[in-house]
């Protein structure tokens, strides 16, 4: 199934909601976060228009062409999955030839200490340029 930049797939198809446009926008469901749920539109003229408003919602839950599997949706249904899970056990243990291994990330530095490193390279740098 397509999906977009945001990896929401596409769902349907409706007349765009933009003024004096006739393109065909694709409709989306937004998957997770706080606007889980929520249908909105991407039109190819007028980008996406991502309101959350009844109006809007009501206009794409009435008007638009769904895909199969999505015909009778709501905002309020669970989203139906687009690729099936897939699990793979793996032994923490075992070493896989040509598998890159994580590295543990350096300490970051508080706010004083990246000021003291400063303060310790403008000196050394003072002391370097007059001796030159």
């Amino acid at each position: 199934m397509a999906k977009t930049k945001g990896g929401n797939p596409v769902i349907g198809s409706v007349a765009c909601t933009g003024v004096d446009c006739s393109n065909e926008a694709t409709v989306h469901r937004v998957e997770s976060g706080s606007r889980e749920g929520q249908l909105y539109l991407r039109c190819t003229e007028c980008g996406p228009d991502q309101r959350k408003g009844g109006k809007l919602q009501k206009y794409i839950t009435d008007n638009a062409i769904f895909r199969e599997g999505f015909e009778n949706l709501s905002t309020k249904d669970p989203i139906p999955k687009t690729e099936p899970d897939e699990q793979i056990d793996i032994d923490k243990d075992e070493v896989i030839e040509g598998e890159l291994m994580p590295i543990d990330e350096p300490e970051k530095k508080s706010g004083a200490g990246k000021a003291i490193g400063l303060l310790i390279g403008l000196v050394a740098i003072t002391v370097l340029g007059r001796q030159l």
